[in-house]
């Protein structure tokens, strides 16, 4: 391990890197969102939060997103009565570009290996981490461990030294499990507050009657004269 002198001490700095990790997305998932949910629907969080036990216990397991899209569906609109038209399109729609807790992984992350190879960060170092780190998991494919890959480009555009992030594989088991719980709660928040905003357009299109609904038919006689114009100009 080039750079690193003293073992222990790294050791005891990665156990305070997976404490502050592990806080964070505990803070996330049962402060931070379930505060969001309340200030906008003024539902009570903890309730919807049991709701989701199952994807967040196939998340766990499996480290992937797109595994619990199911479960999720099901705990969206069984358990908690939300129209499938909202649900279909918005977890979808968050797996592929919503990924908080890789997020805050990522970010941690570049800060540690930052410090334990010496070097120091300025303000302006702490705010490009972030904004990296905001526009990687936009693109963060969900499948085991993709936050490492990512963790490398950030790293590579900051030249902070990439040779230590062989330290993460240790904990990676298990941070990597924690930040696809954190996505699964993000995710099924973000449909409860959509459909939140969503519920009286749909209702009102809902009771639309048929007649006041313009349906567009193809009309087959309009392409049978268009072709019988076109033989005769030939």
């Amino acid at each position: 391990m080039a750079g690193i002198t003293d073992i222990s001490t790294v050791f005891a700095q990665l156990g305070m890197f997976v404490l502050t990790v592990t806080t964070g997305i505990a803070i996330h998932q049962l402060v931070f969102m379930p505060l969001v949910l309340f200030i906008l629907t003024r539902r009570n969080p903890y309730v919807y939060l049991i709701t989701l036990v199952r994807p967040w216990m196939i998340g766990l397991a499996t480290t992937s997103t797109a595994v619990a899209i199911p479960e999720m569906l099901n705990a969206c609109e069984e358990k908690n009565k939300i129209d499938k038209r909202v649900s279909r399109f918005v977890i979808p729609f968050c797996v592929t570009l919503n990924a908080d807790g890789s997020a805050l992984f990522i970010s941690a992350a570049a800060v540690f290996l930052a410090t334990i190879t010496g070097m120091s960060l300025s303000a302006a170092d702490y705010i490009v981490i972030c904004i990296l780190t905001g526009f990687a998991t936009l693109a963060l494919p969900s499948i085991p461990s993709s936050s490492i890959v990512t963790l490398v480009m950030v790293l590579t555009s900051l030249n902070i030294p990439a040779g230590q992030i062989s330290l993460l594989f240790a904990v990676e088991w298990y941070l990597d499990r924690i930040r696809t719980t954190s996505n699964i709660v993000s995710h099924t928040f973000c449909t409860a507050v959509t459909y939140h905003f969503c519920k009286n357009d749909l209702n009102t299109l809902d009771n639309i009657p048929c007649d006041d609904m313009e349906i567009v038919t193809e009309n087959p006689n309009i392409q049978h004269d268009a072709s019988e114009r076109t033989t005769g100009n030939l």
